[in-house]
């Protein structure tokens, strides 16, 4: 029987949690009330202060400094969470091919992924705050109705102007351009 939507601190448990199998929601659900551990509230607005939220123009450079800003945040969350090790296995945070294309994307980050079996988060195309968050849930052990949930509203508490920026496509969510107003 699936469960009803988190509240309080449902999602803020720490270790691997039981992941109740569910789909995509069809909506991302906006929980106003959800906390998050004080420990990850500082940690996300450490990386806001870095602008790691914001698009910076595609260079080697940038690519290996944005990845690096990524892997340090899913690396310091795996130690509030204590989700570092599993089956022996150590949180392994990888990147794919970055291309100029795939980087200036409005939706590029889609193949971002969490393989359970090698506990690795893969990011690809541009780095997303929301998407290496989803991922981390994941990692964590949830469905992707309790990641969905935690990701995006954890992202919106930290970042509400970029959240306020963005527009949903069913379950995800992507900049969209303001129409001009005349």
């Amino acid at each position: 029987m699936p469960r009803s939507l988190p509240s309080g601190l449902d999602l803020e448990k720490t270790g691997f949690q039981r992941s109740f199998g569910r789909s995509y929601p069809r909506l991302v659900p906006i929980i106003p009330d959800l906390k998050h551990k004080r420990a990850t509230l500082r940690l996300m607005k450490e990386l806001r202060s870095e602008k790691v939220h914001k698009r910076i123009r595609f260079s080697t450079t940038n690519v290996r400094l944005r990845f690096n800003q990524h892997k340090l945040m899913l690396t310091e969350l795996a130690k509030i969470y204590k989700v570092k090790v599993k089956n022996g296995q150590i949180l392994k945070i990888n990147k794919s091919h970055i291309s100029q294309r795939s980087w200036m994307s409005k939706m590029s980050s889609g193949s971002s992924n969490y393989n359970p079996r090698s506990h690795t988060i893969t990011l690809t195309g541009k780095f997303s705050m929301i998407t290496s968050l989803h991922e981390f849930g994941h990692a964590r052990g949830f469905d992707e109705v309790d990641a969905v949930i935690w990701s995006t509203n954890l992202f919106k508490r930290i970042f509400p102007k970029s959240f306020e920026k963005l527009g949903e496509h069913g379950h995800t969510l992507s900049t969209v351009k303001k129409s001009k107003k005349y």
